[in-house]
């Protein structure tokens, strides 16, 4: 998942840059010029693997826990990925064809994924026009079926 790789990151920050600029021991923390390190890092990981996947003709599916965010502006919160930085977790989306949010409805024991924008998390969707809904107790085989079926009713192959 992308949230381990962000740790793991986090990590190596620690342990292979042990002291602080000024020569200081680190310790637990990280100072702010690390987290810059930790997303490009990051941001290299993904361009390195989607241009490994699109020269080999295979998906790359990447995972990532979320986590709730203020929005400043609308004074409410909404949910994003789970990176290290704020300031990567609203891009982490643009990297990628299709964003999709899977949700657990404990009351009605189903798992939904959502590849439309809800309002707790507005990355979902997709690059390709196709129009969203969302898909009940997902597997790999539905989704494929779906875009499938969406793609033959837009013209597409």
């Amino acid at each position: 998942t992308l949230s381990s790789v962000s740790e793991y990151l986090e990590e190596e920050v620690r342990q292979f840059e042990p002291e602080s600029k000024k020569g200081e021991p680190r310790g637990d923390s990280l100072y702010l010029w690390d987290y810059g390190t930790i997303q490009k890092r990051i941001v290299a990981f993904l361009i390195v693997a989607k241009n490994v996947c699109e020269d080999l003709g295979v998906h790359l599916v990447v995972t990532c826990s979320t986590v709730m965010v203020k929005d400043e502006l609308n004074q409410g919160y909404f949910e994003a990925p789970a990176v290290s930085g704020n300031k990567l977790s609203p891009i982490i989306p643009s990297y990628f064809d299709n964003v999709y949010y899977m949700d657990y409805n404990a009351n009605e024991g189903k798992r939904y994924l959502y590849t439309q924008q809800i309002a707790r998390f507005p990355y979902a969707g997709n690059k390709m026009g196709i129009k969203e809904e969302s898909i009940e107790n997902p597997t790999y085989g539905k989704i494929a079926k779906y875009y499938e079926k969406k793609i033959t009713k837009k013209g597409g192959k």
